[in-house]
């Protein structure tokens, strides 16, 4: 998942911080309605891994402690994360162009996937479990195969440097083009069944319960960076949002419906980097997060709604960082720091 417009990060470890409690109130709009906030759940056993210029660092989120390792030689630079629905882990190597498949809740290396794999920048799952492959490389196509790691089709028809890859409920596939157009395919086939010209350039895309897209847009030199939603399986606008758009990143939603975005320092442009959050259907931040930022490259989302930020090792709000803060639901100040087994991190995945 090459989303720093070309280079890879990741990271992991904890480190106690200063804590604080989640807001109690919403915040107004210019309307004067308040918005909604992220509701403070119990929260269930879930692992965060964390892919960084190490390997993949796997916590386990009940106990806030790092569970395992996957590092080198096996895995020597991560740019892709994704599970499986029996759990098994996919890391997505773009130095070794490969897939590497690891048995759930272990490092056991269960299958090596390198027959039409160059340099891979996303992968997904469809319904049926065949896995896709966003290569970023020389091929620039993206590759499809079945759960036995057997290459099942190519497809490169509508594809100009895929950045990005996700499917929605229907098995309908969806490319980021980091040199054109979003690209849709019917049940994930080769044929463009339809292309999103107004999300040109993305380099992250999202979908929703409802099949909602997200698309994350930085443009060519980050220009005019926004963050489109779409209506499921449709090239219609619900909303545009550019108000604290900079260098948009990664997203995640709560389960309040609330989006997170992850707005990183890239190119040194500006020096105060912050996640932004928006409540369903707006297109005005009603929080945004800065304690702790440093290059957000990535956002994440537990069962309980605590927010995770991954921190690339640059610039902003201070001396250089390279950690994941971790923020309880509702709050904007970071109660925990992950550090351990952590360099530079740029890909997170809550899992089981």
């Amino acid at each position: 998942m090459n989303r720093y417009l070309g280079f890879v990060v990741i990271a992991a470890s904890l480190v106690s911080a200063g804590c604080s409690q989640a807001s109690q109130s919403s915040p107004p709009t210019s309307s004067g309605v308040a918005e909604p906030i992220r509701k403070t759940h119990r929260l269930a056993t879930q692992t965060l891994y964390i892919g960084n210029e190490s390997g993949v660092a796997a916590y386990d989120l009940g106990a806030s402690t790092l569970e395992r390792t996957y590092g080198r030689p096996t895995v020597s630079y991560v740019s892709a994360l994704a599970q499986d629905a029996s759990g098994n882990l996919y890391v997505a190597d773009s130095y070794s162009n490969e897939v590497l498949k690891f048995a759930a809740g272990s490092t056991q290396l269960l299958q090596t996937v390198t027959h039409g794999v160059s340099g891979p920048s996303s992968i997904a799952f469809d319904g049926e479990g065949n896995l896709y492959v966003a290569n970023d490389g020389q091929t620039k196509d993206v590759t499809v195969y079945s759960p036995d790691g057997r290459l099942i089709r190519t497809i490169t028809q509508g594809i100009d440097y895929p950045g990005h890859v996700a499917l929605d409920s229907r098995g309908n596939l969806y490319v980021a083009n980091y040199a054109g157009p979003v690209t849709e395919y019917d049940l994930g086939l080769k044929k463009v069944t339809r292309t999103i010209n107004a999300a040109n350039q993305a380099g992250f895309i999202m979908l929703d319960a409802h099949d909602d897209l997200y698309v994350s847009i930085c443009g060519k030199r980050c220009m005019r960076p926004s963050v489109i939603e779409f209506a499921p399986q449709s090239k219609r606008v619900l909303r545009k949002i550019t108000d604290g758009i900079r260098d948009s990143q990664g997203l995640a939603l709560d389960s309040a419906g609330n989006l997170f975005v992850a707005d990183a320092n890239y190119g040194g442009k500006h020096r105060t980097c912050y996640v932004t959050a928006y409540a369903p259907n707006r297109t005005s931040a009603y929080e945004t997060i800065s304690s702790g930022v440093h290059d957000a490259l990535d956002v994440a989302i537990d069962a309980a709604d605590n927010l995770y930020v991954a921190n690339y090792k640059g610039l902003c709000n201070g001396s250089p960082d390279g950690s994941v803060t971790v923020y309880p639901a509702g709050g904007t100040t970071y109660t925990h720091k992950l550090t351990e087994s952590i360099i530079r991190p740029s890909l997170l995945m809550v899992g089981t």
